[in-house]
């Protein structure tokens, strides 16, 4: 089975997502304790964190070669509901400051490189404080405002891989986007050479499904019809139909404000 995406945490811990939203946890502590195969990750842990899919998203693996099959993942793991944060340096200087809330200390300690994990029901009362934050502070001109504009910054990255979870989900088609195209022939090797994730929509109702960019580098694509692909920088708002332009600037304001402004 092709794996989605594959997110390290604490204590040699793999999360492993699947394109029909199941969640996998494998703890690699005992292979990486005994099997020669991952020595080097036993010598130098902290590359751990360094994890990518190889052999067209059916594995796993680090530098050096360094392979796990995705059949003893599947085989081993043990199912779990994921909720996960991507958060930038400034943004982690900002929950310090809010250290003494328990749900913010919780995360923190649950964080792993640039992620925070949470586990079921820990993910909504960190949204459901966040968003708290947001409204209390939104309109206040000193520094307590930065929690308001933290929220506005994270509230696109908070991810729920469980559908029936109504929290910034990320809205997976499973299986969709295997037969994409591009008529721009770099964004057409993108889509063959597997550089980018399953397509995904920002809001629940939305038509446009963008594509994760899995080097987080490049152009920005996205699809309307889950066929052909466009390149923000390069396809818009000229090789659009004035129909999708419309959904476009409907659904995207800020992003079509930025080409043109630019």
């Amino acid at each position: 089975m092709r794996i989605r995406a594959v997110y390290p945490a604490k204590n040699f811990i793999l999360y492993v997502t699947y394109k029909e939203n199941k969640v996998l946890k494998f703890d690699m502590s005992d292979i990486i304790e005994n099997d020669s195969d991952f020595l080097e990750l036993k010598k130098h842990p902290e590359i751990f964190v360094d994890v990518r899919l190889v052999n067209k998203k059916r594995s796993i693996g680090w530098r050096d070669n360094i392979t796990l099959s995705g059949d003893i993942v599947e085989k081993n793991g043990t199912p779990v509901n994921l909720g996960y944060l991507e958060v930038y340096s400034n943004e982690f200087e900002e929950l310090q400051r809010h250290y003494t809330e328990p749900i913010v200390k919780k995360a923190l300690n649950n964080r792993y490189g640039s992620f925070i994990y949470f586990e079921e029901g820990e993910f909504k009362e960190f949204a459901e404080w966040l968003y708290g934050c947001y409204i209390s502070n939104l309109d206040k001109d000193d520094n307590s405002a930065d929690i308001a504009f933290l929220y506005k910054n994270m509230q696109d990255r908070m991810t729920w891989v469980r559908e029936s979870e109504k929290n910034w989900i990320e809205f997976i088609s499973p299986g969709a986007g295997d037969n994409m195209f591009s008529k721009d022939p770099y964004v057409e090797y993108l889509l063959r050479n597997d550089r980018f994730g399953d397509p995904q929509k920002m809001n629940e109702g939305d038509t446009i499904w963008w594509l994760d960019d899995i080097d987080k580098r490049g152009p920005r694509l996205f699809t309307f019809d889950l066929k052909e692909v466009f390149n923000f920088w390069s396809d818009y708002p000229d090789s659009l139909t004035p129909e999708q332009k419309a959904i476009f600037d409907k659904e995207c304001p800020e992003l079509a404000k930025l080409k043109y402004n630019g």
